[in-house]
C-alpha cells in the first residue's frame, strides 16, 4: 500500500488537520504582528523616529518568522498522536528561540537597523507570539483529547 505524501492531490485526514492547525496558528501570529505594529507605531515614532519604526517592523518580522518555524512543529504534532504534543510544544519553543537568536544576532551586531528599538520589539513580539501560539497549541490538544475520549 502506498502512503500519500504532503503534496498528494488527495490529502489524508492528518494532512488536512495539519493544514488546519498550521493556518490557524499562522493567522493568529499575523494578527498579533499587525496589532503590535499598529499599537507600537506612534510611541516608537515619537521616541526613535522613522529608523525606530523600521527597527520595530524588523523586530516583529523576526519574531513572526520564528513563530512560523515553531508552529510547523506544533501543527505537525497536533495532526498526529496526541501523546507527542506536549513535547512538540517544548520543541517548538526551542526552535523558535534558536531562530530568533540566529536572525537577531547579525541584524543587531552589524547595526542593519536601530539596535535598541529592534531588540526591544523582538522581545515584546516574541513574548506575545509565544503566548498566543502556546494557547492555540494547548487548545488544540484539549480539543483533540476531548474528541478522542
Amino acid at each position: 500500500m502506498i502512503k500519500t505524501g504532503m503534496l498528494s492531490p488527495d490529502p489524508t485526514m492528518s494532512e488536512k488537520t495539519f493544514r488546519h492547525h498550521f493556518v490557524v496558528m499562522i493567522a493568529m501570529s499575523v494578527t498579533c504582528g499587525v496589532a503590535l505594529v499598529a499599537v507600537g507605531y506612534y510611541p516608537t515614532m515619537g521616541r526613535a523616529g522613522s529608523a525606530g519604526v523600521a527597527a520595530m517592523c524588523a523586530g516583529v518580522g523576526v519574531s513572526l518568522a520564528a513563530s512560523v518555524m515553531g508552529s510547523l512543529l506544533v501543527a505537525h504534532a497536533l495532526a498526529g498522536p496526541k501523546d507527542k504534543v506536549p513535547l512538540a510544544i517544548l520543541g517548538g519553543t526551542c526552535l523558535r528561540f534558536c531562530a530568533v537568536l540566529f536572525l537577531v544576532a547579525p541584524l543587531a551586531y552589524f547595526e542593519m537597523v536601530a539596535r535598541v528599538p529592534f531588540v526591544l520589539w523582538v522581545g515584546i513580539s516574541y513574548l506575545i507570539f509565544l503566548f498566543a501560539d502556546t494557547l492555540l497549541a494547548v487548545h488544540g490538544l484539549r480539543d483533540a483529547r476531548g474528541r478522542n475520549g
